[in-house]
């Protein structure tokens, strides 16, 4: 089990088969993911976890004018 930090300041654990594609992930790593809660009160928990960085910023760009990029 792991942990992340929200951008609203909470921790939401994950599992790392939960990583996407069986990437690395560093603490600092800025990462995107869904959040889940399976019922009230219940601490959050992250899947879909994929660590994004220069690529995925460049990859976004050529997605705005129109190219798919995987």
């Amino acid at each position: 089990m792991a942990f992340l930090d929200t951008d609203d300041g909470k921790k939401a654990s994950f599992r790392l088969s939960d990583v996407v594609n069986g990437g690395e992930i560093s603490v600092g790593d800025e990462v995107e993911y869904v959040l889940i809660q399976s019922r009230p009160n219940s601490k959050p928990i992250a899947t879909n976890v994929r660590k994004i960085g220069l690529a995925d910023l460049v990859c976004l760009h050529v997605l705005a004018v129109g190219v798919w990029c995987e």
